[in-house]
């Protein structure tokens, strides 16, 4: 597989941090073990129900490509607007009706972010989705309020989930922990879990 150094230490394509499966979220304990991931300072994000994509830009073009580490091949209606409102920027995300939406910052205006916590490198996703006119869909609310984080948990725990279900549930990302690259698209991180809800078979 050839591969393109971006900064020291990140070449793409290159397998995605992919988080391991937790607890699946059917009871109250199992909400309020997320709102105490919150509370303990974890990053927890909704866990959109979309393609994974990881999306480079640089010199006024983008890249993107999947988890499997070969070429996104679904159009994705915005990522020109990546391409001419930044510099050098690798970003991890979701494709959800053929937008790109990203959660994840590895790498801003040149400057490598890998080794900055989950929390350091969310902020830069925002900033960077509120730049490009998007909203930021995968935080509770912007002041992470917790009775906002309690009540959208339970209240996704009452709705039926099918495969087409826009949320599956959230994802938690370790606090201060870094973003590392992985061996394979099957090898799980250490650091990040996600717990979804149920999916219905009726």
């Amino acid at each position: 597989m050839d591969r393109t150094q971006i900064v020291p230490g990140l070449s793409v394509p290159f397998f995605p941090m992919r988080p391991r499966t937790g607890l699946s979220l059917t009871s109250a304990e199992r909400i309020e073990s997320v709102v105490q991931r919150i509370k303990a300072g974890d990053t927890v994000q909704k866990k959109l129900n979309g393609d994974r994509a990881i999306l480079v830009a640089q010199a006024g073009h983008v890249t993107l490509f999947n988890r499997h580490c070969t070429n996104y091949s679904h159009t994705v209606m915005n990522s020109g607007d990546f391409a001419t409102k930044f510099g050098l920027a690798v970003l991890d995300g979701e494709v959800w009706r053929s937008k790109f939406y990203p959660f994840d910052v590895l790498v801003w205006e040149g400057h490598p972010l890998l080794e900055k916590a989950a929390s350091v490198r969310e902020e830069a996703a925002i900033m960077i989705t509120e730049r490009v006119g998007l909203r930021w869909i995968y935080a509770f609310d912007r002041e992470r309020s917790l009775g906002i984080a309690r009540n959208w948990l339970y209240g996704e725990l009452r709705q039926e989930h099918t495969l087409k279900s826009q949320w599956e549930g959230v994802v938690v990302k370790a606090k201060d922990s870094p973003y590392r690259v992985l061996g394979t698209d099957s090898q799980d991180s250490l650091t990040w879990s996600k717990w979804k809800y149920p999916i219905s078979t009726l």
